[in-house]
């Protein structure tokens, strides 16, 4: 489990030794997320340790019935990441911080988290209520927090897999820019006419098409991927041909869609933050509509041999460091 707290600071905790950051997240025009809504922020994923890692950034997060809101992080693995099988669990130890400018220090927390297939994102750290965070002169300066991250201890069970050495090295910087205004929403439909003829046991690859002058295409597992086999699992992904400067993403808000042909209730997901796609990569869902729902006739998502799927995307914001080749799971 995650370190958790029932009294927040007024301000994050100076580390009791430097951090060595293994990630090194800038986000310029921050107070462009809270007009958006507030919603938290993926980063694009970084290689740490043998997986593929990536940090969550919660601008303003409110537990239950609380009225302040909190600048909060946590870390999450993508379930792809190298070796990780759907029996594993992988245990981290590491630390969430934010820059002082003033006096060029890390200050945050220490947590422990056990990461495995249905829970993929580490428990939420909490660092400093918003409000202190945006009249502070030294976490945000001219409109940037940077934020890090440090891995110190990994561990797989069962014990059987080989252990993970944490080496050393230099870190992984990225910069995420967010756009002000001029959003612009795009939308994609896919019909799948002979969708019960497909071969159900494997992915089943859109042709691609293009939306904000890049490609993509929606991956779908008919009878779900390895981490699931009583859903349909769908995944939007960026085409490996896309020809993205390298080390460059989209900051974007996403939804996926199954239609309903009958009743004009479609069955929607909406990524529960801002994600960054950087490379060849995909975000879905593994879990994202029970078979038994999806085949029910009288629902109307599979009418004789025919699926409809969409796609709603808005990019936000643009990113460039870090790495590619990767995967997202939401939950």
């Amino acid at each position: 489990m995650g370190n958790s707290f029932t009294t927040r600071a007024s301000s994050p905790a100076l580390l009791g030794k430097p951090l060595d950051p293994c990630f090194k997240w800038t986000i310029h025009n921050f107070t462009a997320v809270l007009e958006r809504g507030a919603m938290p922020i993926n980063s694009a994923p970084f290689h740490f340790a043998g997986h593929k890692w990536f940090m969550c950034v919660s601008p303003s997060h409110r537990e239950s019935f609380a009225v302040t809101p909190y600048v909060a992080l946590s870390l999450g693995l993508s379930i792809r990441s190298l070796d990780f099988e759907p029996d594993y669990t992988v245990v981290a130890e590491f630390v969430l911080a934010i820059y002082n400018y003033s006096n060029g220090l890390y200050y945050g927390c220490e947590a422990r988290y056990s990461f495995y297939v249905n829970n993929t994102n580490s428990t939420i750290e909490y660092l400093m209520p918003l409000k202190a965070l945006l009249k502070s002169p030294d976490f945000v300066v001219n409109d940037c927090c940077v934020f890090g991250v440090e891995i110190l201890k990994v561990d797989v069970f069962p014990r059987e897999k080989k252990p993970v050495v944490v080496q050393k090295k230099a870190p992984t910087v990225q910069n995420l820019f967010i756009q002000k205004n001029g959003f612009i929403t795009r939308t994609c439909t896919l019909t799948m006419s002979n969708f019960l003829e497909l071969n159900l046991e494997h992915c089943v690859p859109s042709s691609p098409f293009e939306i904000e002058g890049h490609k993509w295409y929606f991956a779908v597992y008919p009878r779900g991927d390895q981490y699931s086999t009583s859903f349909l699992s769908l995944y939007l992904c960026m085409d490996a041909s896309d020809k993205l400067p390298p080390k460059s993403g989209k900051l974007v808000e996403l939804s996926l869609s199954i239609v309903d042909q009958k009743h004009g209730k479609h069955y929607t997901k909406k990524s529960p933050a801002f994600i960054v796609f950087a490379g060849e990569c995909r975000w879905g869902w593994s879990n994202f509509i029970p078979l038994s729902i999806f085949r029910d006739t009288s629902c109307g998502y599979l009418v004789r041999s025919c699926c409809i799927i969409k796609a709603e995307m808005t990019v936000i914001g643009s990113s460039n460091g870090g790495e590619n080749l990767a995967d997202g799971l939401m939950n």
